[in-house]
């Protein structure tokens, strides 16, 4: 619950700024689960895992047609997106070398705060993990990183 406030809080912060008319941000970067999701579960998961929202009704009121998102049409950062004048993000897995200095969407549905080794090793599942964890995003995000800054230009 606090955590869901302090985004809240964060969100209201950033939006507020909207009306000044200089954009605060100019790129977003997005980790986290199917939340956000823009379509990395579909491309990661194994033949053997079902994944049905790669097929109506997913993505039917927004997108006219499935995207991978994990909902009917878009997800919550799209909305964020829309609010700071950024494009929607797109998977990060879908093709890394395209331009991505507006942004890339690294989340994936079902993704773990905790590394998956953990979870097999203490038996607290019974099946085999996608290693999606929060760690296996940053280092997607490290690999990306040194393609959309430089050592004249700053992260922030």
């Amino acid at each position: 619950m606090g955590l869901a406030l302090a985004l809240s809080f964060l969100l209201c912060f950033c939006l507020h700024g909207l009306s000044s008319g200089s954009p605060y941000f100019t790129s977003l970067f997005t980790l986290g689960d199917s939340y956000i999701d823009a379509g990395n579960f579909v491309i990661m998961a194994p033949p053997a895992v079902p994944v049905w929202h790669d097929r109506p009704p997913y993505g039917m009121t927004f997108f006219g047609r499935p995207t991978g998102r994990l909902s009917d049409g878009r997800v919550t950062v799209d909305f964020i997106a829309e609010q700071f004048g950024l494009p929607l993000l797109r998977a990060s897995l879908l093709n890394r070398s395209d331009n991505v200095s507006r942004g890339i969407n690294f989340a994936v549905g079902g993704a773990t705060a905790i590394d998956v080794d953990f979870y097999e090793r203490s038996k607290l599942v019974q099946f085999k993990l996608i290693n999606n964890s929060l760690n296996v995003q940053l280092d997607w995000f490290e690999e990306l990183r040194p393609t959309i800054c430089n050592k004249t230009v700053g992260m922030w």
